[in-house]
């Protein structure tokens, strides 16, 4: 069942939904962002992926998020499908087990997709693909 989603409020979204993480290593946050931009939805056929998730840096903490969050926190009409977010967890969950983050709100990455949802393009074959965002950070 998707959940349709039209704006959220910053402060609601940050008390119910967003998911802080902490830096393990500041020197983290390129190869976050790097590695999120080959983390998601892939056509295979075409070679074509499009990212999940971004990391965003917003009032002096870090939270990373689907991009259909993203979206809604800039007021565009959505539709977030639970798997949307399940996507999202298991996407943090593999950059705390990498050591790369910590998680400050644990209890909301609990529940996570199976690890076939998405899919990881390994940084020497990047070239070969076409890698896609459907958000821009700081482009509304």
């Amino acid at each position: 069942m998707k959940h349709e989603m039209s704006y959220i409020n910053e402060t609601e979204w940050i008390t119910k939904y967003a998911v802080e993480i902490t830096l393990t290593d500041q020197d983290n946050f390129n190869m976050i962002n790097e590695g999120l931009s080959r983390m998601g939805i892939a056509n295979h056929r075409d070679k074509v992926l499009t990212q999940s998730c971004h990391l965003l840096f917003k009032g002096k903490k870090y939270y990373i998020t689907h991009f259909k969050e993203m979206l809604a926190l800039d007021g565009k009409p959505v539709n977030i499908d639970p798997e949307d977010i399940l996507r999202r967890n298991r996407i943090i969950s593999l950059f705390k087990k990498w050591g790369m983050i910590n998680v400050v709100n644990d209890d909301r990455i609990e529940h996570q997709s199976a690890p076939a949802s998405f899919h990881i393009i390994p940084h020497n074959e990047k070239h070969l693909w076409q890698l896609n965002q459907k958000y821009k950070i700081g482009i509304r």
